[in-house]
């Protein structure tokens, strides 16, 4: 039988352990570095914002074009106006008539904007692309169960 000793060594007096487990390990500092991107600096960190604004002027016309695919084109391109003007949302008759008008045109630059500043946080462009992709799947998948659950209830 051993004994157990009265007082143990202090964490600092240990000797490391090479760990000899499988699994994932933490990738090296390098390579996290390497994965890094340096933010774009000046006017070049803008360009998101212009062509949101450039979408902008656009909208109508995509408007349009995803109305003629009901109901998914318009869920695809335009999900944050539709969600303004669920009526579950408990805006105004008022407010459900005009702000999914106004997120027409809203809604590319706000999208510019918000990729502007993951840019700026030196993320890569298909990251930040990838993240817009994610933000309008939630968005689709809200439409669809709200649109579902109220079909169902009628």
């Amino acid at each position: 039988m051993t004994e157990i000793p009265e007082v143990l060594p202090s964490p600092k007096s240990r000797k490391p352990v090479a760990r000899t487990g499988h699994g994932p390990i933490m990738s090296s500092k390098h390579t996290r570095q390497r994965r890094y991107h340096p933010p774009p600096e000046g006017w070049g960190l803008w360009w998101p914002v212009a062509a949101g604004l450039a979408l902008a002027l656009v909208a109508p016309l995509l408007r349009d074009f995803a109305a003629g695919y009901d109901p998914w084109g318009m869920r695809a391109i335009f999900p944050l106006a539709l969600l303004c003007g669920l009526p579950e949302t408990g805006f105004s008759d008022e407010l459900k008539r005009t702000l999914p008008q106004a997120m027409i045109f809203a809604q590319f630059p706000l999208e510019g904007l918000l990729t502007k500043l993951t840019l700026s946080r030196g993320v890569s462009v298909s990251r930040a692309v990838k993240q817009l992709l994610f933000i309008h799947t939630v968005c689709m998948l809200v439409l669809w169960m709200v649109t579902t659950v109220a079909h169902q209830a009628k």
